[in-house]
């Protein structure tokens, strides 16, 4: 399976559309965590400032001759041109209009190219995902504003599909003037804060998701927008959530499985599983899994200490003395055992004593919550 995109940003116009100089920065932030192994781990290619040509010829090489596991993932930053018809068009850097002031179709990458490329039958790639952060009502100048009624009907234009995915900085009828949009989408992977589910991926549905909760808490105008045809378009998984947050998902794991300070023979199958799903270092897993077994370690450990203590009183003095009571109190709330265990520490000795061929199997029962696997995590 591969995992290609191609990122075209054009920050340079011909006069009548306004520059846009984010664009740099977006194409630049969205290769950086697309391309990071540890994050995207795709094979990336950018084109800025394409024309027309350039743009259509790198939009057809991406989709061409992909086998049907590919994932190939389509990002424009620019400017988003809404004609008359309705239908949509991308800006090029030579994109310009006529003496009427009619777009020339010639100096743009229409949509019905996109559909016509990525529903070549030479294009077998099932998961395909477009990323639009433009416009598209465009951005023209200020007469060809009263245009935006005409909306845009994504069936028409046909980026959706099987096992494909449209997101969208904002409506059919909105402007997105150098929008925040990739940042967030940017934010939302590099960080990991887009794994809604905290399975260690980030799918497409829940990048949209994060994207749109970060909108709505920033009150920003603009309406983030996702297409599929079906379902399975949402759920194609873009990118994994970065290492320091699959490790925190695999101490949770450990903690599921851990049943009073223990890992069961079924526990460290299912824990080794885990571990090769998240791709988490052998060195590291063990490193999280004494982590969490530490405090239980360690309580065993002043069981062990006040179980001495006892024993060594009650050896000296039978029954013991108030004073050395008072002490043993005072050890026990150093220690910070529960009572319960002190009890039953303190009940097997003397039963040992009194009759040392008895044996009591001491159990305590440790003051830290767990449900020994009552709800167990499942990838």
């Amino acid at each position: 399976m591969a995992k290609v995109a191609l990122l075209i940003g054009v920050s340079e116009y011909e006069p009548g559309l306004n520059p846009l100089p984010s664009t740099i920065k977006d194409i630049e932030a969205m290769r950086r965590v697309l391309e990071d192994p540890e994050i995207g781990d795709f094979e990336v290619k950018s084109l800025l400032n394409p024309d027309t040509l350039e743009m259509q010829t790198a939009i057809e090489n991406l989709f061409l001759d992909r086998q049907r596991d590919d994932i190939v993932l389509l990002y424009f930053s620019g400017h988003g041109i809404k004609y008359d018809s309705g239908k949509l068009y991308f800006a090029t850097k030579i994109t310009r209009r006529n003496e009427k002031g009619e777009l020339f179709k010639a100096s743009t990458v229409s949509a019905d190219f996109v559909h016509d490329i990525i529903n070549d039958s030479r294009s077998r790639s099932r998961r395909q995902v477009i990323i639009l952060d433009c416009c598209f009502s465009g951005a023209f100048a200020n007469e060809t504003k009263s245009r935006d009624d005409v909306s845009l009907d994504f069936q028409k234009i046909q980026l959706g599909g099987e096992g494909r995915a449209v997101l969208t900085s904002s409506t059919s009828s909105q402007y997105s003037f150098e929008s925040i949009y990739t940042q967030y989408l940017v934010q939302g992977m590099e960080t990991g804060e887009a794994d809604e589910n905290n399975d260690g991926f980030i799918s497409v549905d829940e990048l949209h998701q994060y994207v749109q909760r970060k909108v709505q808490e920033n009150n920003h105008e603009m309406k983030p927008q996702i297409q599929a045809v079906i379902k399975e378009g949402y759920n194609i998984v873009l990118t994994k959530a970065p290492i320091h947050n699959r490790e925190s998902i695999y101490l949770g794991i450990v903690r599921n499985w851990v049943c009073n300070g223990q890992v069961s023979d079924i526990g460290r199958l299912a824990l080794n599983e885990q571990q090769n799903r998240l791709e988490i270092e052998s060195d590291k897993a063990v490193a999280i899994e004494e982590e969490v077994l530490k405090p239980y370690k360690e309580y065993q450990r002043k069981l062990q200490q006040y179980k001495e203590a006892f024993h060594r009183a009650v050896q000296q003095e039978n029954p013991i003395t108030e004073q050395t009571r008072h002490e043993l109190i005072g050890f026990q709330r150093l220690l910070r055992l529960t009572d319960e265990d002190i009890n039953r520490i303190e009940a097997a000795i003397i039963a040992n004593l009194t009759d040392p061929k008895k044996s009591i199997n001491l159990q305590p029962l440790l003051p830290i919550k767990n449900h020994c696997n009552s709800s167990v995590w499942l990838l």
